[in-house]
C-alpha cells in the first residue's frame, strides 16, 4: 500500500480539528484522539494516524503503526544543464571529423545518437573545422537539444534544456580527442514536477482504478502541487515512512508493509516539528 499527502505551507497542526493543509500524528489518550507533538507517545503506542486537514472536504486519515518504523528525508535541489568542451587540431586534408551526440536516459526505441560530420577540405585550420564542426551541431538542435558555439580551435556544447545530460563522442578523424565535461545535467530534484509524479504513482492506493488523465475522478486527484505559474517552482521537501501493519486478526501472520510520502513546500513550518515528531517515533524521547 502506498498513499501520498501534499501539505500546505502552514505550521505542524497543534489541534483537532486540524487547519486546512495542516499534518499532524495522533494517537489515542483514554480512547481520545490527542495530537503527538514530539512523536514519543507513538513510540511506545500501537498505532496511531497521520492526519491531513481538509475542513469542508473531509480529513485525510492514513492508519499509523511503530512497527519496522524508517524514515527518510528528501530536500529540493535545483538542476544543472550540461556542457562540455572539445578543442581540435588540424584535420588531415581531405578527412572526416565526425561528433556523436548522444542523449542520456531516452526510452527504448526513441532516438538517442545524433553525428555531425565536417569532410575537411585542403589545408583546414582547427579553427575552421571547429567553426564548420558547430555549424553542423547547430542544424540540428531542434532534434537533439545541443547548441555548439567556438573560440577558435574549442567547441562548447551546451544542452537547452536543464536536466538533459548527453555523451559527446569524436569519431573518424577526430577520434581519441578529448572531451572535457564541465557540468553534468541533473534534472531538478523534488520540484512541482516530482511531486507531481509521486502522487500518480499513489493513485491506484487512493482508489483510482483508471489514471488516464481524461478520466473525470482522476483528473481531479491530478493535483497541481503549486496552484500558481510552474515559474515559481521553489520545490519541496517530502518524507518517505515506511512501517509494517501487523495482523491483529486472521488467518496470515505476514506483516503488510505500507508507504507514506509527505511533501511539504520548501521553508514550511512544519517541517522542523515533523523533523522533530519522526525522530521521536524512532528514537523516543531525547535523554
Amino acid at each position: 500500500m502506498r498513499q501520498f499527502i501534499l501539505a500546505g505551507n502552514v505550521a505542524y497542526g497543534s489541534s483537532l480539528p486540524l487547519a486546512k493543509g495542516a499534518v499532524a500524528f495522533t494517537y489515542l489518550n483514554n480512547g481520545v484522539p490527542t495530537i503527538d507533538s514530539d512523536g514519543t507517545k507513538l513510540h511506545d503506542a500501537i498505532n496511531g494516524n497521520i492526519v491531513l486537514g481538509r475542513t469542508t472536504e473531509g480529513d485525510v486519515v492514513l492508519p499509523f503503526f511503530n512497527n519496522h518504523f524508517s524514515y527518510v528525508k528528501a530536500v529540493y535541489a535545483n538542476g544543472t544543464t550540461f556542457v562540455a568542451t572539445m578543442t581540435v587540431t588540424a584535420p588531415d586534408d581531405y578527412s572526416d571529423c565526425t561528433v556523436l551526440i548522444v542523449k542520456k536516459g531516452k526510452k527504448f526505441n526513441e532516438r538517442n545518437r545524433w553525428t555531425a560530420t565536417v569532410h575537411a577540405g585542403k589545408s583546414m585550420t582547427a579553427a575552421q573545422l571547429a567553426t564548420a564542426i558547430a555549424n553542423q551541431v547547430n542544424n540540428n538542435t531542434v532534434s537533439h537539444g545541443i547548441v555548439a558555439t567556438t573560440s577558435s580551435a574549442t567547441v562548447t556544447f551546451t544542452a537547452q534544456t536543464m536536466g538533459d545530460d548527453y555523451s559527446i563522442i569524436p569519431a573518424d578523424e577526430l577520434t581519441g580527442t578529448t572531451v572535457t565535461v564541465t557540468t553534468q545535467g541533473y534534472p531538478k530534484e523534488f520540484d512541482a514536477k516530482v511531486i507531481r509524479d509521486l502522487a500518480d504513482k499513489a493513485a491506484a492506493d487512493a482508489g483510482y482504478e483508471y489514471t488516464y488523465e481524461e478520466d473525470p475522478g482522476y483528473k481531479y486527484y491530478h493535483l497541481n502541487p503549486l496552484a500558481k505559474d510552474d515559474s515559481t517552482d521553489t520545490g519541496f521537501t517530502v518524507y518517505t515512512l515506511r512501517f509494517a501493519e501487523p495482523r491483529q486478526s486472521g488467518q496470515l501472520d505476514k506483516l503488510v508493509h505500507q508507504i507514506v510520502q509527505i511533501a511539504f513546500p520548501t521553508g514550511a513550518a512544519a517541517i522542523s516539528t515533523m523533523d522533530t515528531v519522526l525522530d521521536g517515533i524512532k528514537n523516543g524521547a531525547s535523554e
